[in-house]
């Protein structure tokens, strides 16, 4: 058996896998993505594909030379906006065209040089932070 190269994506409901080996031969697996426990999936998966290549799982994983991973959990977060609420601390001196900005302007909610000011909105006094000193 030579290298194999393996792909793997953690969505919502299920992880994918996919494994190529030296000669282009080509196997997927497809196993239930558990959350909380990530991991899970992923290494039922790459069981799976052993026994597709007819290996062991211990004899498999040394011949794997590449894994990409990749997950649609953050990219679904983002869209549906169930992510944790995040803040972005940041010291005096953060211009706005410092910030990348995604399509539909996720990047707002800085300072815009106004302490206290907040995706256009200003915070009450009660949360807002006193002057930090360094």
């Amino acid at each position: 058996m030579g290298q194999l190269y393996v792909g793997v994506d953690t969505g919502g409901t299920f992880t994918d896998l996919v494994a190529m080996d030296d000669a282009g031969r080509v196997f997927t697996a497809k196993t239930p993505t558990t959350p909380g426990e990530l991991e899970r999936g992923v290494f039922d998966g790459l069981r799976l594909l052993a026994t597709e290549f007819g290996l062991a799982f211990e004899e498999f994983l040394p011949t794997v030379v590449r894994l990409g991973y990749g997950t649609t959990q953050a990219t679904n977060a983002l869209i549906e906006r169930k992510g944790a609420a995040t803040w972005l601390l940041t010291t005096q001196g953060l211009r706005r065209h410092d910030l990348h900005p995604a399509p539909d302007g996720l990047y707002r909610g800085h300072a815009e040089g106004r302490p206290g000011h907040v995706s256009g909105q200003a915070v009450p006094r009660a949360h807002r932070a006193s002057r930090m000193c360094v």
